[in-house]
């Protein structure tokens, strides 16, 4: 019976959050060095954002209260909620608009957006100028009217039947691809009872983010799947996943796992360099226009990023594999890649004709500890979904937060 402390849970979750923010925020330079963009703090501010919306559906009550204040004047007092939503009214023309003026307009108005920020950004864009212009003034009471304002109308959108069936159709999708994604490890791990991960996120420069949408794009993509399916690039591959992705700025990406015999392979780190190599080279053209993280890059910082030799009976390693794997399906994501082109999420096909030869393991197929590590963790983490929707249905006014400082 296989047990992990909280400290192996939150480690494998805070790997791949840094991750993340690493390969989604940063530019990655031929040489190994990452430049911080300014999609950085849009990934941030739109993590942010999600999580207040999230918690505004299920609020039952008022973010914020005029109060009589010192010598009985009257002031405004916000709970962490309206608290939460005043910083992101203040910070949003800082990340989210461009321009100056009659010329100012959404940074990122042409993307399609997760259905909470969809909601939350519109409803941001009407209320931040009378926010920001009564705190500015001081005018307290209009302040908590139009904060107050923003959290119904956020509220009143997400509780919509329209809006409930989205956000259950991404759940369900998502559901699905990880379901289909873990019984895919588990029968590559029926295969070869040792496995060497490679994670490696392929990208075109922001100068060239425009091509990334094109069919030639997708074509480049086609072409470094092939490949890689073919063990044309690195040798003793038995299978591979893939998710494509919009960025804010960057544009179309792709993040890759590719898993090899870990048997006949062990040293990992130039393997996925190689990936990232061939993905510029052969693929895209020139390390001018692609350029690729290598995710080996926080192996030695981070113990369960679902990277290196990983064995069938290793716990604690499979737990950082079904976080590296969630990520590939995740339904939070804050772009949804749409148009025309290649699946959002790709793997190779199951070989349904291998034999496996040799002695037979210790333990049925001795992939207990596979099925459990993986496929436990996922209805690990549907029970914790489950049980934090629920406690969120109980908040109201009484909020504890409720008497945060003064503003």
């Amino acid at each position: 019976m296989m047990t992990f402390t909280e400290e192996d849970f939150l480690e494998a979750q805070e790997g791949g959050r840094k991750l993340e923010l690493l390969s989604r925020g940063c530019t990655h330079l031929p040489g190994g060095k990452s430049v911080i963009t300014h999609e950085y703090d849009s990934v941030i501010y739109l993590g942010q954002l999600m999580r207040i919306a999230k918690r505004i559906r299920f609020f039952r009550g008022d973010v914020c209260k005029i109060v009589a204040g010192w010598r009985k004047a009257r002031i405004v007092r916000l709970n962490r909620l309206g608290h939460s939503l005043l910083l992101i009214c203040r910070q949003y023309r800082a990340v989210i608009t461009v321009g100056i003026g009659k010329d100012e307009c959404p940074r990122f108005g042409h993307h399609k957006f997760h259905p909470y920020l969809d909601v939350a950004l519109k409803a941001v864009a009407e209320a931040e100028a009378s926010i920001n212009e009564a705190l500015g003034n001081k005018d307290h009471e209009r302040l908590c009217i139009a904060v107050s304002a923003l959290a119904v109308e956020i509220h009143i959108q997400t509780n919509t039947e329209a809006f409930k069936a989205s956000v259950r159709n991404f759940e369900r999708n998502a559901e699905a691809k990880l379901r289909r994604a873990l019984s895919y490890l588990v029968s590559l791990f029926g295969r070869r009872s040792r496995l060497l991960v490679l994670r490696v996120d392929l990208y075109v420069r922001e100068k060239d983010r425009l091509w990334s949408y094109t069919p030639e794009a997708e074509a480049a993509f086609d072409k470094f799947a092939s490949a890689l399916s073919g063990c044309k690039i690195v040798p003793d591959v038995l299978g591979w996943m893939s998710a494509r992705e919009d960025g804010l700025e960057r544009g179309r990406h792709y993040h890759v796992m590719a898993l090899l015999d870990g048997h006949e392979r062990r040293a990992g780190v130039n393997l996925a360099k190689m990936l990232g190599e061939y993905w510029m080279t052969e693929c895209v053209g020139s390390d001018r226009v692609g350029s690729y993280f290598n995710c080996f890059a926080l192996a030695k910082r981070y113990k369960h990023l679902g990277i290196g030799t990983i064995h069938c009976s290793d716990a604690k390693k499979l737990l950082g594999l079904f976080y590296a794997t969630r990520y590939l399906c995740k339904s939070n994501v804050q772009l949804v890649a749409t148009g025309e082109g290649s699946r959002n999420f790709r793997r190779g096909v199951v070989d349904k004709s291998y034999v496996r030869r040799g002695a037979p393991r210790v333990g049925d197929d001795g992939l207990s500890t596979v099925k459990q590590a993986l496929f436990g963790q996922m209805r690990r983490v549907a029970a914790r979904k489950r049980s934090v929707d629920e406690s969120r249905i109980q908040l109201d006014a009484t909020d504890r937060h409720a008497l945060s400082p003064w503003l």
